[in-house]
């Protein structure tokens, strides 16, 4: 057959030539199935190996399209030996905006539709590898995946994933990064740094729409006890401890610039006189008693009258070396037998 071919075109036979057909409408026409299983169809023959088809647009040394049983490859100049200085060319596929299936049958329902009956896997490689996200008519970039891998460029020398927005220029909208569930908005990030829970016009760095609920610990045993990172309010029960003596020690204030915590007591045991008994005494770790709660300071009147002041509440905050009292309530009790 390759004899019989190339005969009709020395002798200038140009005409078409089908197999499987009698009205081929290209150069050559096959109808049925074909197969490359031995030496590639190539210019020469130590350029493609294991079987394959080579498709030129001249003679080899343009743009160029090999297929062969596991690969599709397309590039410029050498086409198989990709040395360092080869000219990168693009690769389309569906040019005329059809889906694109891996994986899948011959109904791709996306753009690109990737199927897998186990653990689906879209891996990119690079440098700070990015995914942009580009509207076609408008020409703006509104939203961005980016792996932060190395320097330089690399935000405050972090690496992991960024999910952002890019800045706007000239007449771009202002582009703000949402969150939803079910279709709605849950929470959204303005170009400013405002961030708003349940509402999508966040007008503090923090404008929460909606309850707002806060760790909560009940202390109920004498001794120590370490507060720590994940905690807020703490109250002391002291209904049940027995020398109505407890310790709390602050974590270090290095570090927690801004950190707050609320303390307070109840069921605070009293002597004859309406006097408290118990103490909490509330150390900053490094610097000694910070404050003691329920801590009774005395003043007499008169033989028969005496007034208690106990401090029963106290808000403490960090400045990022030292534990301060930033508010604190009293409750004064008075006995005039």
């Amino acid at each position: 057959m390759l004899f019989f071919l190339s005969f009709l075109g020395k002798f200038g036979f140009t005409q078409n030539v089908g197999i499987g057909t009698l009205t081929p409408i290209n150069k050559l026409t096959v109808i049925g199935d074909g197969s490359f299983r031995t030496t590639a169809m190539s210019l020469s023959s130590n350029r493609v190996f294991g079987g394959g088809l080579l498709v030129s647009n001249t003679n080899g040394n343009e743009q160029t399209l090999r297929i062969d049983g596991s690969n599709i490859q397309s590039t410029y100049s050498d086409p198989f030996i990709f040395h360092p200085s080869n000219i990168p060319r693009p690769f389309v596929l569906n040019p005329y905006r059809g889906n694109i299936g891996i994986g899948t049958n011959f109904s791709p329902e996306y753009k690109l539709h990737i199927w897998s009956k186990d653990e689906q896997l879209v891996k990119i490689d690079g440098k700070n590898s990015l995914v942009l996200f580009h509207d076609n008519v408008s020409n703006v970039q509104y939203g961005f995946f980016r792996g932060w891998t190395s320097s330089p460029f690399n935000p405050a020398e972090y690496y992991g994933l960024e999910i952002g927005t890019p800045p706007s220029y000239g007449g771009d909208p202002a582009k703000r990064l949402m969150f939803s569930t079910n279709y709605n908005l849950r929470l959204t990030i303005m170009e400013d740094g405002n961030v708003g829970i349940n509402t999508t016009n966040p007008r503090s760095k923090l404008d929460v729409n909606g309850s707002l609920s806060l760790p909560i610990r009940t202390i109920t045993t004498a001794g120590s006890t370490a507060i720590t990172d994940d905690d807020y309010t703490i109250i002391v029960d002291m209904q049940n401890i027995t020398n109505n003596n407890v310790k709390l020690i602050l974590p270090s204030a290095n570090n927690r610039k801004g950190r707050l915590y609320n303390i307070s007591g109840i069921n605070v045991p009293s002597n004859d006189f309406g006097a408290t008994t118990g103490i909490i005494n509330i150390f900053d770790n490094g610097h000694g008693i910070l404050i003691k709660l329920f801590s009774n300071y005395l003043a007499r009147y008169s033989p028969y009258e005496t007034e208690s002041e106990s401090a029963t509440l106290c808000t403490l905050q960090s400045d990022g070396s030292k534990w301060h009292v930033i508010a604190l309530n009293y409750y004064r009790f008075r006995d005039t037998r």
